[in-house]
């Protein structure tokens, strides 16, 4: 059974756990070969993901910023001529990859072409392995878990990647654990760096046989869960300023007000923007935040987020809907985005896109609640959301900054339940 359910807070209300739903035909760890348990706790990777953008995602800025600067050329050149996209998504997609190589593993691995491969593909390559849907593995899911479970020993796509990530982290490893046993850790240099808060969490030594390859699964989660809900999201976003291009000069015109407050009157448009895009300034562009908090709204997730309720007993939720143990929820994205009783703006016609709808209200991007659902909701909401926004207004801005984007055919938003992202053909040429 199925029950779509309008409204959702009451899914993780104090009646029951937080962990009495999961997904009965999906399992991440099984496709990674990290099991549940021991290292692979959820709650540890959320603590380590959040520990982490809480000391370093401001900081990161500049370096972030300076590596999507020489990125950009892989893809478009110097783009002093207009530059021809069949679609945004691989520009974003490659931008993306670098940004989060940046900030989790070190500025000095964005060339490595492997790494970027891996933050490109990851997600794509498993699910190419998994392929599309199959009735006789949702109708039984033990079938499916173990094919998870044989995909993720020996199947190729994870087996790639984590060999490609093993290489590059292992005598990364190796200099910490070896520095920290004889007493001469640099805390200073590493502080914050992704990579030590896993070896920090997990209390990894040097002698520990499964030490590279626990650093590279838990590597790899960030990479699984993050890089393309990332991706996807800022391609919609950027297609959706480009369908409105009013929009862009109230965004520069943003840009150049949260510039001004924090540099001064005279700030120049010509200055570095490693100087000029730090943390603080992309916090502060509050229009930018509500443009990609209204276009998430209006993504066209209808019934998703699938649960099965492992508890022993019924479960009754706020609104009398009772469900019995094995039974499968799916949540009602759409209906809550558009729903006004649910809403807490106001404005109302949810069914249209208002750039600043959440503009002075306390619903940035990344709060979540019944009103806006994208990032989950309860104790297992995404922990990455944070860099996940803070990344894509970087990305955002600094595109709308330093080119003209201008579409070249009409932009299509697909409204169909297996397709998310818009697609149009775009020209992209440098600012004189």
């Amino acid at each position: 059974m199925y029950a779509a359910l309008t409204r959702t807070t009451s899914i993780l209300s104090k009646q029951g756990k937080s962990n009495d739903c999961n997904n009965k035909t999906f399992d991440l760890w099984l496709l990674l070969d990290a099991p549940s348990g021991g290292s692979y706790v959820v709650e540890k990777i959320h603590r380590t993901i959040l520990k982490f953008t809480n000391a370093k995602m401001v900081a990161n800025t500049p370096s972030i910023v300076e590596q999507l600067i020489s990125s950009e050329y892989d893809i478009i050149g110097d783009a002093q001529e207009p530059v021809e996209l069949d679609n945004l998504r691989p520009f974003i997609e490659h931008l993306v990859a670098i940004s989060s190589i940046t900030n989790f593993v070190g500025p000095e691995f964005t060339k490595d072409e492997d790494l970027v491969e891996t933050y490109k593909y990851l997600a794509r390559d498993i699910a190419i392995e998994l392929g599309d849907g199959n009735m006789l593995l949702e109708a039984f899911p033990s079938l499916s878990r173990l094919r998870m479970w044989y995909l993720g020993k020996y199947g190729n796509a994870v087996r790639k990647h984590r060999t490609n990530l093993i290489r590059l982290i292992a005598p990364i490893v190796d200099e910490r654990l070896a520095a920290a046993e004889n007493g001469k850790e640099d805390k200073a240099s590493i502080s914050g760096d992704f990579i030590q808060c896993i070896i920090d969490e997990t209390k990894l030594t040097s002698g520990d046989p499964e030490k590279y390859m626990l650093v590279a699964k838990w590597l790899l989660a960030v990479v699984v869960v993050g890089n393309q809900s990332t991706r996807d999201n800022v391609t919609v976003i950027l297609y959706r300023i480009l369908q409105h291009p009013e929009v862009i000069d109230e965004l520069l015109q943003e840009q150049r007000q949260v510039l001004e407050k924090h540099r001064g009157a005279d700030v120049n448009d010509n200055d570095d923007l490693t100087a000029l895009f730090t943390g603080k300034v992309i916090k502060n562009l509050v229009k930018l935040d509500s443009v990609c908090r209204e276009t998430m709204r209006l993504r066209s997730f209808y019934l998703d987020y699938p649960h099965a309720y492992i508890g022993k007993s019924p479960f009754t939720f706020t609104n009398g809907y009772t469900i019995q143990p094995g039974h499968e929820v799916l949540l009602n994205l759409w209906g809550n985005h558009q729903d006004a009783s649910v809403q807490r703006d106001g404005l109302g016609d949810y069914h249209q896109f208002k750039p600043f709808r959440f503009v002075g209200l306390d619903r940035p991007s990344t709060k979540i609640g019944e009103d806006f659902l994208i990032f989950g909701l309860g104790t297992h909401a995404c922990p990455g959301r944070w860099f996940a926004m803070h990344q894509a207004k970087i990305i955002i801005s600094m595109l709308l900054r330093r080119y003209q984007i201008t579409p070249q055919d009409a932009i299509v938003f697909h409204e169909g339940n297996r397709n998310h992202l818009p697609s149009g053909k775009v020209t992209i040429q440098k600012k004189q």
